[in-house]
């Protein structure tokens, strides 16, 4: 079970890696081969669809707490991020492209517009097994923790010093707290004495 948890930890950081160079990766082609810049704002509500996929989480923390309102205001702070973000590994592989003689840049064309959305139809399936895999994971981990937690009391029962490690301890945390209507002087709070 610890295993299986931690290679499904290990899968899924992978997996988001990877699509993250994917997507990277893919603008910086799109420069280096001299596309369309018009193809940033082409992929710009993908990759913001995407950034929200990752941060499922968040999101949907966002839709329970204020519902539509709350996504589109994190929308509409994510989109010019998510522009700035593609015209800038854009922009990375335009110059790569131009040190080696990249022809000049050509128009927007369908066929970058069909790259684009089969490329983001293949992340949004990754995005979507990482959903999954993260929710299973974190079934794997409250089972995992209920697991430990038995262990810990089955052991806390054979060992006789953590009983009275415990028992040492409840009688500290009594002593450090006061019954109600004590009042110490600030002298008496200053110097410790007085405190029981």
């Amino acid at each position: 079970m610890r295993l299986q948890s931690i290679q499904q930890f290990l899968w899924i950081q992978y997996a988001r890696l990877a699509l993250g160079l994917g997507l990277v990766g893919g603008m910086v082609l799109a420069g280096f081969l001299a596309r369309s810049p018009w193809l940033v704002l082409v992929v710009t509500p993908l990759f913001t669809v995407l950034y929200a996929l990752g941060k499922w989480a968040a999101f949907t923390g966002a839709w329970r707490a204020g519902g539509a309102g709350k996504v589109l205001a994190g929308v509409a702070i994510t989109l010019p991020v998510q522009a700035v973000v593609a015209g800038v590994f854009y922009l990375i592989g335009l110059g790569a492209g131009r040190l080696f003689g990249s022809p000049a840049i050509a128009d927007l064309a369908l066929m970058d517009v069909g790259i684009a959305v089969a490329g983001f139809a293949v992340c949004a399936l990754g995005s979507a097994a990482i959903i999954v895999g993260e929710g299973k994971l974190k079934q794997h981990s409250k089972q995992f923790l209920a697991e430990v937690a038995a262990e810990l009391k089955g052991q806390q029962a054979k060992d006789p010093d953590v009983e009275q490690m415990q028992m040492q301890m409840q009688m500290q945390r009594s002593a450090d707290t006061k019954p109600e209507g004590v009042q110490l002087s600030a002298a008496q709070t200053l110097t410790g004495v007085g405190e029981a």
